[in-house]
């Protein structure tokens, strides 16, 4: 095989000149490739760049988006609970009013039968004083009655005291006549005069006795009317049995009203 010979200085200037010319170009195009790829990661990162600030931007909006969402949904809330609290009020108000017209109800109808046997009460009450005022009346009459009989027995004894003092007078006052033609009328005169004296004082005593008897039979009756409604007056007066009209007239005599007119204005409403 043959040898092959050095070149020259020329030859070996030129290839070394070839060689630093390929490397430089080597170095360029690396340079080149290089600074492509900077620029690509550059631009690649810018675009992510803006890809995460796009992104950023949406996440905010939905950020604010959910935040004005809650903040409705929150107020939505709180409406929705005033809302419970007010239907809530309202209905424990109602419920309230409910009660109150009911026991206003029940009230009523206690107040209308206490009413009705306040009114039958007092008609029996009426009824009663009515009776009682009947009794009063009837003694104040057989009373009147009892003192009309006295006031005539008065008057007939002071008619036989009368009749006496006149027979009396009578008897002792002299008349002139003839002995012997006038002594069997006087005689017969004063025989008649004594006659008609016992018959007098006989019948005045027989009336008498039977006013004494009438009187004391009517002034006994009117003892026992006393006595009985005497006997009365303590159950009517004590405290403990006053009825329904007794405290109304108690009320209704500070203006001068008295039970009778009580039980007639009750009555008339």
């Amino acid at each position: 095989m043959r040898r092959r010979k050095p070149g020259t200085i020329e030859v070996q200037q030129m290839k070394a000149q070839a060689r630093a010319e390929k490397h430089q170009k080597q170095m360029e195009r690396a340079l080149l490739e290089n600074e492509k790829k900077k620029r690509e990661m550059t631009e690649k990162i810018e675009r992510e760049k803006e890809e995460l600030m796009e992104k950023l931007k949406q996440i905010e909006e939905q950020t604010k988006k959910a935040q004005q969402e809650l903040e409705e949904q929150t107020r939505t809330a709180m409406e929705l609970e005033q809302e419970r609290k007010r239907a809530q009020s309202e209905a424990e108000k109602l419920a309230k009013e409910r009660q109150e017209a009911e026991e206003a109800k029940e009230a009523l109808l206690q107040a209308s039968r206490d009413q009705k046997k306040t009114q039958e009460q007092l008609a029996s009450e009426m009824a009663e004083l009515t009776a009682r005022i009947s009794q009063l009346e009837m003694a104040r009459q057989e009373e009147s009655e009892a003192v009309a009989w006295q006031q005539k027995a008065q008057t007939v004894q002071e008619d036989l005291e009368k009749t006496r003092a006149e027979l009396k007078t009578a008897m002792s006052t002299p008349r002139v006549a003839e002995p012997a033609e006038n002594a069997q009328d006087e005689q017969d005169e004063k025989g008649a005069e004594a006659s008609a004296a016992l018959r007098a004082d006989a019948m005045a005593k027989d009336r008498r006795e039977e006013e004494r008897t009438t009187e004391a039979e009517k002034s006994e009756r009117v003892q026992k009317h006393r006595k009985a409604l005497t006997s009365e007056l303590p159950n009517a007066r004590d405290e403990s049995k006053k009825t329904a009209g007794d405290v109304i007239h108690a009320e209704n005599m500070r203006p001068g009203r008295d039970k009778y007119k009580t039980l007639q204005h009750q009555a008339a409403h």
